[in-house]
């Protein structure tokens, strides 16, 4: 799961966005697992199970990835910048 988060007030106004796994069975609380630090309030963040231990992430917005596990609970964790590619529409 993803969630934006927008602080503001002296020193520490930000925007924020989180990435977290959370177990499928049990009460466990979620896992950070990225931190991206915004000035749009959405970096069009996709995820996707590339197999059921890789999850990819993609933004396609200008943020920082302030923090990246690369593994948590036995899966792997990739990110893809996409925000410098352009898009071709001709065909």
């Amino acid at each position: 799961m993803a969630r934006t988060d927008q602080y503001s007030g002296p020193g520490n106004a930000g925007l924020y966005t989180t990435v977290f796994l959370k177990h499928t069975k049990g009460p466990k609380d979620p896992i950070e697992v990225l931190l991206f630090t915004q000035d749009a309030k959405s970096i069009d963040l996709k995820m996707n199970w590339l197999t059921p231990s890789h999850l990819e992430v993609t933004y396609r917005q200008p943020a920082r990835l302030d923090f990246q596990a690369v593994k948590c609970a036995g899966v792997d964790i990739s990110v893809r910048d996409l925000s410098g590619e352009t898009t071709n529409t001709s065909h």
